[in-house]
């Protein structure tokens, strides 16, 4: 519950994690009581996988816990780690072996594999991917231009990314629409570009299917083109 960010602490120069209630939970008197109840908690516990807690406050309207800074991988990172090592989790830990012998009986050979297998094997390129979608998510010209970036990193990283090409797609597409305010005739040939070289790595990737669909329906206005392609997806 709530939102961690990278800080300074100025008066005792070092390097902390602020964990601070967003937006209307920071008025909501039964999540502050709960938020409260947390960093006590964490407070009287002394071990090497819980982070210190420094200070617990409130700055305007803002409550928030300072709390100690660990470097290390991203939860997206080891996420994706954990996933390559083909180890099956669930939010309450690993799957019972009964549980995910079942799921898998009832699946096809290429089911499976579609649904194993890692669109990337370069962790870095994965990340870059993953934030690339978090500012694509946000919808304005400034985070559209660093998604972007982002996803041309995730590129450089891994040429063969289908993904990272169709995230590029979908960028330029919504930055010639009337949320990015730039001239189609600019954008949507590189989105065209993204989706076409999407689908040449993977050409069952639904992602940069949709991407193309995009391009076609807003700028090619080629909807015969369009219609046939979707009646052969659903078939």
């Amino acid at each position: 519950m709530g939102e961690v960010y990278l800080a300074q602490d100025p008066r005792l120069d070092r390097t902390i994690a602020l964990k601070i209630l967003p937006g209307q939970l920071a008025f909501d008197p039964d999540r502050i009581r709960r938020f409260i109840q947390e960093a006590r908690a964490a407070s009287g516990l002394k071990h090497p996988n819980v982070a210190t807690i420094y200070e617990i406050g409130k700055s305007d309207e803002f409550h928030f816990i300072a709390m100690e800074y660990v470097e290390g991988q991203t939860l997206a990172v080891s996420r994706f780690l954990l996933a390559r090592q083909g180890c099956l989790k669930t939010s309450a830990g690993t799957a019972h072996p009964r549980v995910a012998e079942r799921l898998r009986l009832k699946l096809s050979g290429e089911e499976q594999k579609r649904l194993t297998r890692h669109h990337t094997e370069n962790a870095e390129a994965y990340q870059l991917y993953l934030k690339g979608r978090y500012y694509w998510n946000h919808r304005t010209t400034e985070s559209l231009d660093k998604g972007i970036e982002h996803f041309r990193q995730a590129t450089d990283k891994d040429p063969n990314y289908a993904l990272a090409y169709a995230g590029l797609s979908e960028s330029y597409s919504v930055l010639g629409s009337s949320i990015g305010g730039l001239s189609p005739r600019e954008t949507f040939p590189k989105a065209k570009a993204g989706a076409l070289q999407a689908l040449k790595i993977d050409d069952t990737l639904a992602e940069a299917h949709a991407a193309l669909a995009l391009v076609r329906m807003r700028y090619d206005w080629d909807w015969s083109a369009l219609r046939a392609k979707s009646s052969e997806r659903l078939r």
